[in-house]
């Protein structure tokens, strides 16, 4: 009886909220900080395949192989060149008086009246491309996907401008400027081609953009 009348109380102060077991650390456990936010944080960081899962991305994530940097200093270049290749083709080398020439020698009816708006036309569809080429000089900054895509159809179809610039551009060009009004054009489009193949190369071999693996 007397244990008994010992114990009881005992048992009552231990259930106490006073003497339930407190954290030694004053802050409260969302303040803590952590890996995520070394000054602390309103909430726990989740992990990056948590979010994954969350917003539906099962796809693995990619890291640099030893070929990514140097292809994404050669994409760099290659667009460095092509940006002021194209430029210089289309204000320096093609203008109006080239264009009516070309037209009079394809026997174009009127070809005054009607370089105006061909010379438009084709400044509009160059700057385009100025644009696109110059796209490429991300690559020096970012190994972004859309990078990769932007540089592969910009250069996949500036590569056919043998084929969808009239021929007797050619002739006429060499007349009015000598063959170094041909450079610009050519080392655009040869390159373009080149470019493209290699990247084609790069994207088979490792089935993802910048020759990245999955880890």
């Amino acid at each position: 009886m007397r244990l008994s009348r010992r114990v009881g109380p005992a048992l009552r102060a231990a259930s106490h909220p006073y003497y339930e077991r407190r954290d030694p650390d004053p802050t409260p456990p969302e303040r803590k900080s952590s890996a995520y936010f070394p000054g602390g944080t309103t909430k726990t960081a989740p992990r990056h395949d948590d979010r994954r899962a969350r917003f539906g991305q099962s796809r693995p994530m990619r890291v640099p192989t030893p070929a990514t940097r140097p292809l994404q200093v050669a994409v760099a270049v290659c667009a460095a060149v092509f940006t002021a290749g194209t430029a210089l083709h289309n204000f320096a080398v093609v203008d109006r008086d080239l264009v009516t020439a070309m037209m009079a020698a394809s026997g174009v009816a009127d070809p005054d009246g009607r370089a105006a708006g061909f010379t438009t036309g084709f400044r509009i569809v160059g700057c385009l491309y100025v644009l696109g080429n110059a796209v490429g000089l991300l690559a020096l900054s970012t190994p972004r996907a859309w990078v990769y895509w932007t540089v592969l159809a910009v250069n996949a179809t500036q590569a056919l401008g043998w084929v969808m610039i009239p021929p007797v551009m050619w002739p006429t060009v060499v007349d009015a400027h000598g063959p170094a009004g041909v450079l610009p054009a050519a080392v655009t489009d040869g390159g373009a081609a080149v470019l493209t193949l290699v990247l084609l190369a790069f994207l088979v071999r490792h089935r993802a953009p910048w020759a990245m693996r999955a880890r």
